[in-house]
């Protein structure tokens, strides 16, 4: 019952976002087209191409949409491929003289592995939030589902924090706590993330980031850590090319553990960012791990999945 609650509220939200306005007042959206390699420290590699889509409609009266799309897919040195796609849509309402909004998400990770199968998440439930200039911070609470379904009695329950502040021109620095708890007849888990990422754009071309997610999922005595990090630097080649691109690299390791044992995955990403439209142009990567960050998703499993890769 619950979860059929939640359903509704989200498509509610979603419709009354759609009929918010008449016409759009704004659009705005940013593309990065990627490739990952991957060299794990026990010896296996993967190489991987990735495109994401982050995109928000504002309508005059106070209504907003946030659209973003992303798609993964690689394959390791054994030939064996994987593919992670991501949807996520956000509608809000912001209250123009406070500051203060509610909203509501809809979000589904998909990873099909192969012949393993296909395995999928989906994520819904409210949001509110507060605005300043140089600040804000907003709070969440959901359900997730899975496909293939979890037992009968399971539930997954999702609740977190987010925050970002601009403390100077062109330095900015966002992260938050999410948190997913898993019951049911047989017991229960808890799945946590902590994440932040600082942003730096140096001058009009040059810009650096690093981030940083910390990852648990512990039932019992027993937990599996996913931490992941990552640094870079994007420069802006349009003033050079003509085009308004962005390149961007950036060095991150995944350390996976549980137990007293670790598996370590070194990792490399380029990206080539561009607006689309009328965009201006975007200076910080959506592949980067700070880019993640800034985009977090709402369960703390989909979190650390996305994170890692």
């Amino acid at each position: 019952m619950t979860g059929n609650i939640f359903n509704g509220v989200a498509v509610a939200a979603l419709l009354a976002a759609s009929c918010g306005g008449a016409q759009a007042q704004d659009w705005t959206a940013t593309a990065t087209l990627g490739y990952t390699h991957y060299d794990a420290e026990s010896g296996g590699k993967a190489d991987g191409i990735t495109a994401d889509v982050s995109s928000r409609l504002s309508f005059g009266n106070g209504v907003s949409v946030d659209l973003d799309l992303g798609v993964m897919r690689q394959k390791d040195d054994t030939g064996a491929d994987a593919t992670i796609t991501t949807l996520a849509l956000a509608p809000r309402y912001t209250f123009a003289d406070t500051g203060l909004s509610f909203g509501a998400y809809l979000e589904r990770s998909d990873l099909d592995v192969g012949l393993a199968g296909d395995t999928a998440i989906t994520s819904y439930g409210l949001t509110a939030g507060f605005e300043q200039d140089t600040w804000s911070v907003s709070g969440f609470y959901g359900r997730s589902e899975t496909d293939p379904s979890l037992p009968a009695g399971v539930d997954l329950e999702d609740y977190g924090l987010r925050a970002a502040a601009r403390f100077a021109p062109g330095l900015t620095l966002a992260g938050g706590w999410t948190h997913t708890e898993i019951s049911g007849p047989g017991g229960s888990a808890d799945a946590e993330v902590i994440d932040a990422a600082v942003t730096w754009q140096a001058n009009v071309d040059l810009g650096v980031f690093a981030a940083a997610s910390l990852g648990e999922v512990s039932s019992g005595g027993a937990s599996i850590d996913v931490d992941s990090y990552g640094i870079g630097a994007s420069y802006y080649v349009g003033s050079q090319v003509g085009v308004p691109a962005t390149v961007s690299l950036e060095l991150g390791r995944t350390r996976i553990g549980s137990g007293g044992t670790s598996e370590d995955l070194n990792i490399v990403r380029l990206g080539v960012t561009m607006p689309l439209g009328g965009t201006p142009a975007a200076k910080l990567p959506l592949n980067s791990l700070a880019g993640k960050v800034q985009n977090a998703r709402h369960s703390a499993i989909s979190s650390a999945v996305i994170a890692a890769f």
